[in-house]
């Protein structure tokens, strides 16, 4: 038997709804009635029926209101909306809030009858299926993966305990019992980049290939569990062995061939870090960390390599650091100085980069410090940051697109490169030549009804806000201002010398709307065009 509640304002629609049916023989039980929304609701946190048979228009709250609320805490809930027909339009509006079904007024038996039926059904199935062992093996099949990876996430980011860990080893048919221990991490190189160039569904079958072919390396040599996270592949590797050299030359080939394998039969190449030997299965989380680390070493080194962390960090031998002297000369080169010696710094400075041996996270500081001085003295002599990138790129993302040294020397060079010149234009063309400028090609092409500040700009090779700052500063008038002007007396010439018609003197002026036209003439001149050409011509 399935609870219901009846909300009408209509004490006597009520109670007709109530003795038109024998609800019981029907498999419902009317628990409780309400006369309003708000009475509705406090009564439905009571008793919690099964389904509702709801008015739409009551006073304190409507019936869609309390659907609203009903459904957004109960989703499970049936609701059925009693609606007149001049009612129907925005009782149609709770298709949003997926209610049950509707009955118009006045209600008849029959059509009463036939809706609990059908809604008795429907509750009949949705509890079924919910309580059916098929339905919900099939479901725990098709979960069981997804949970097996955020176990393995959970083991590797060390949030786990060992009697946790221990308890749901056997469920998930993972072997972590072993003397050591390591993680590789395994990401798609230049993913993000061609993300934003190629079909988004490319790039995430790159990810599925690359799964599929780290299954058929595991299957074949046992790397370990492994699991996607981020665009990324994570592998837990284990060995018996208590010779931290022989783990890691028994592991790497292993590596190496999914790298290999990549490249040749799925054409795109990974890069590999891999981490620091441990010794505990809850140290894990540091050897993932390293893992990072030794992938983020390919900005140095190159993509589509296996790349051991020890290899690198054992050979460190020399702090980097961008010293005082180097930050002037660098400031005074972007102020003063030629494209050349500005070559010439950066040779210097990505040398001494690839010399020095560094931990990671220094090569990225020295980066980052010296990338932030170039912004820092682009804004001190007003260049626009998107005039120093590509289209739509971000100065930063240089670094964080894990591209090569000399990918980033490139960029470096061209960002410097446009700072410079920046710098010699200004010396060399004055802001007052620049206005002048400016309006000796107005004068020219006044007409030009595609005419405005970013054409403009354009043309004088300066930022809209720039050259709109400039302008304004040197002339005392806005230069939409002053192009009007230059339109309008155009236009007053035309009027007075010409026969043509008003429409045709907007747009031989540069006016793409004749009433625009004799608007702003009006405005300026206080007279129309027609009575500024009767009373002067």
């Amino acid at each position: 038997m399935y609870k219901l509640m009846l909300v009408d304002d209509e004490y006597t629609v009520r109670k007709s709804v109530i003795n038109k049916i024998d609800w019981n023989q029907y498999g419902f039980e009317i628990i409780c009635e309400a006369e309003n929304g708000k009475e509705a609701y406090d009564m439905f946190e009571q008793h919690k029926p099964d389904v509702v048979i709801t008015d739409i228009k009551m006073p304190y709250m409507d019936g869609l209101e309390l659907s609203e609320l009903i459904l957004e805490k109960y989703p499970f809930t049936k609701i059925i909306v009693l609606t007149g027909f001049d009612e129907f339009e925005y009782a149609k509006k709770g298709i949003d809030l997926k209610i049950s079904d509707y009955i118009l007024k006045p209600i008849s038996s029959k059509e009463l009858i036939k809706v609990l039926q059908q809604m008795k059904e429907k509750i009949d199935n949705e509890i079924k299926e919910r309580r059916d062992l098929d339905h919900l093996k099939d479901h725990y099949e098709k979960s069981y993966p997804v949970m097996k990876n955020i176990f393995l996430k959970a083991v590797v980011n060390g949030e786990y305990n060992y009697e946790e860990i221990n308890r749901w080893l056997d469920y998930y048919d993972v072997d972590l019992k072993g003397e050591l221990y390591l993680v590789a991490v395994i990401k798609i190189d230049h993913y993000y980049k061609e993300r934003k160039t190629i079909d988004l569904k490319k790039s995430e079958l790159k990810k599925v290939a690359l799964l599929h072919m780290v299954k058929e390396i595991d299957e074949k040599a046992q790397i370990g569990p492994y699991f996607l996270e981020n665009n990324q592949v994570i592998i837990i590797a284990k060995s018996n062995k208590k010779s931290e050299i022989e783990f890691i030359q028994d592991y790497i080939p292993k590596l190496e061939e999914i790298r290999q394998g990549v490249e040749k039969y799925l054409q795109f190449t990974i890069t590999i870090g891999v981490g620091h030997v441990c010794k505990n299965v809850l140290d894990l989380h540091h050897s993932l960390k390293s893992a990072f680390n030794a992938h983020d070493y390919k900005m140095v080194v190159g993509n589509n390599q296996v790349i051991y962390i020890n290899d690198l960090e054992d050979h460190i031998n020399k702090r980097l650091q961008l010293n005082e002297i180097d930050q002037k000369r660098l400031v005074r080169i972007l102020k003063a100085g030629t494209k050349e010696e500005f070559f010439l710094y950066t040779d210097q400075m990505f040398n001494e980069i690839t010399r020095c041996n560094a931990p990671i996270n220094e090569y990225q500081i020295y980066l980052l410090e010296s990338v932030t001085i170039m912004i820092k003295t682009a804004k001190e002599i007003n260049i626009e940051m998107s005039e120093l990138t590509r289209k739509n790129m971000n100065i930063f993302s240089i670094l964080s697109e894990n591209n090569h040294l000399e990918d980033i020397k490139n960029e470096l060079d061209q960002v410097g490169e446009k700072i410079i010149e920046h710098n010699m234009l200004g010396r060399v063309q004055s802001t007052t030549r620049m206005v002048s400028k400016a309006k000796e090609y107005v004068i020219a092409h006044y007409n030009d009804m595609e005419l405005n500040i970013e054409k403009i700009s354009e043309y004088l090779h300066y930022s809209p806000n720039y050259f709109s700052t400039i302008f304004k500063k040197e002339t005392g008038e806005a230069f939409m201002n002053y192009l009007l002007d230059i339109r309008l007396e155009a236009g007053k010439e035309l009027l007075l010398t010409t026969d043509m018609k008003t429409f045709e003197i907007a747009l031989e002026v540069g006016f793409a709307s004749p009433n625009y036209f004799s608007f702003c003439f009006k405005k300026r001149m206080g007279i129309s065009p027609s009575q500024y050409k009767k009373q002067y011509k």
